[in-house]
């Protein structure tokens, strides 16, 4: 299993609209490209990893941030679920494909954050973002939006559940390792 997208990291958008994605996820993104992989064992210095930014339909109020590898599972995934008709594999392809971009980190390890997505989230020259580690990919949020958002989702979680919670609970069993 491939190591995560783990953590919590805030980052300033230059006025040019770039920002550096946090060294722990730029490795992530490395490792997660293929043609950066062999690039590199070519021996090529100028190899530049990419990714896929997922920004959504308009209620969508945060970047999701795929590798080559794991965009393109779900490309596949698409496809094996439903024939080219289908009206979710549509939706699918809407929000994979035409509701994405590819991406590539520069050589300083910033990405260029195109001018029709900084309006989306409403992000400013100079402002802080925050990267924020979810396993397979990593989201980029403007803080505040992030807060509010995972304030609503704490206070819903807690009137479900017992006091004293432990969200270990919600994992499947382990399965026991065989002796060899």
């Amino acid at each position: 299993m491939a190591r995560s997208f783990r953590g919590r990291f805030s980052q300033k958008v230059d006025a040019k609209g770039r920002v550096s994605v946090p060294a722990r996820f730029r490795r992530l993104l490395e490792a997660g490209d293929p043609d950066w992989r062999q690039a590199v064992a070519d021996g090529q210095t100028d190899a530049r990893p990419m990714f896929t930014i997922v920004f959504g339909d308009d209620d969508q109020n945060y970047f999701e941030c795929y590798t080559v590898e794991s965009i393109e599972e779900i490309d596949e995934q698409i496809a094996e679920l439903f024939s080219p008709g289908d009206p979710q594999r549509k939706d699918l392809q809407e929000l994979y494909h035409e509701n994405s971009l590819e991406a590539e980190i520069d050589n300083d390890g910033r990405v260029m954050l195109p001018q029709d997505l900084r309006r989306k989230l409403g992000i400013e020259p100079r402002e802080t973002l925050l990267f924020t580690g979810s396993g397979e990919t990593f989201k980029i949020w403007k803080p505040e939006v992030y807060e509010a958002e995972r304030a609503a989702r704490r206070a819903k979680l807690a009137a479900e559940r017992p006091e004293g919670f432990d969200a270990r609970a919600l994992l499947p069993p382990r399965k026991k390792k065989t002796e060899e």
